[in-house]
């Protein structure tokens, strides 16, 4: 997929960031932004934002069809995720791309074993999830990418520490996705660097409206960002 870029130089609109996904053409600025994509109720700040655009712009990611979500709550710093499952469907279209294996860590209650297990089953009676482990294999590398992650570093609570119902109920396959999130990031960090799934921040897409934002009703809207922020570049961000 081809995509051509430009950047409005019009003085006033040196704010709005414009470029092509696909057939769409996508207009961004700190108003717009604010306005229309901001999940949560915190206050993002300029340099959130402006991260936020060039994430976009620079990974082919149209916010407005929910592609790329940017989510702020309180003061704590805003997390930018993209839609489910866009790390894989983006290195499955790569030519270089040549499969995974993915499968988890198990500790036998007993004997305090540890075991790799290629798959995802495991007992619960007799055996404890410790982690994931994801490899991915490329054409033109001779050996692949090998990730492994602990279950502790990334299972996801709720403010008051309990561990939250997706990770409650479903474990292995949390764990999992984040072992395969990272694997794949590795294995094309020219396409994938910046993008993270909802399983690696402790983030719920399910908590956050799905509905597609029109975006001929979209105003014009500018913004009084802070001018230092206008002269960040995609190279300084990623």
């Amino acid at each position: 997929m081809r995509v051509e870029n430009n950047i409005n130089s019009n003085e006033k609109d040196k704010q709005t960031m414009i470029f092509k996904v696909g057939n769409d053409q996508v207009k961004l600025n700190p108003g717009i932004v604010r306005k229309y994509l901001v999940n949560g109720q915190g206050a993002v700040t300029d340099q959130e934002i402006v991260y936020f655009m060039h994430l976009c712009k620079s990974r082919q990611l149209n916010p407005f069809i929910k592609e790329a979500y940017l989510i702020k709550y309180g003061h704590e710093p805003a997390t930018m995720v993209v839609a489910r499952d866009a790390l894989e469907k983006r290195a499955i279209k790569n030519v270089q791309y040549n499969g995974k294996k993915v499968g988890i860590y198990v500790m036998n209650k007993e004997t305090n074993e540890l075991i790799k297990r290629d798959g995802t089953i495991y007992i619960k009676e007799t055996e404890k999830l410790i982690g994931a482990w994801c490899t991915v294999y490329r054409k033109d590398w001779e050996n692949p990418v090998s990730v492994e992650v602990n279950l502790d570093e990334y299972i996801g609570r709720k403010k008051d520490g309990t561990v939250n119902a997706n990770w409650t109920n479903k474990p292995v396959t949390m764990v999992t996705k984040v072992a395969k999130a990272q694997a794949l990031r590795e294995a094309f960090i020219e396409e994938l660097e910046g993008m993270y799934e909802q399983e690696e921040v402790n983030v719920n897409l399910n908590d956050i409206s799905e509905a597609e934002i029109i975006t001929d009703d979209i105003e014009d809207i500018q913004d009084n960002t802070n001018e230092k922020s206008n002269d960040l570049t995609a190279d300084d961000i990623f």
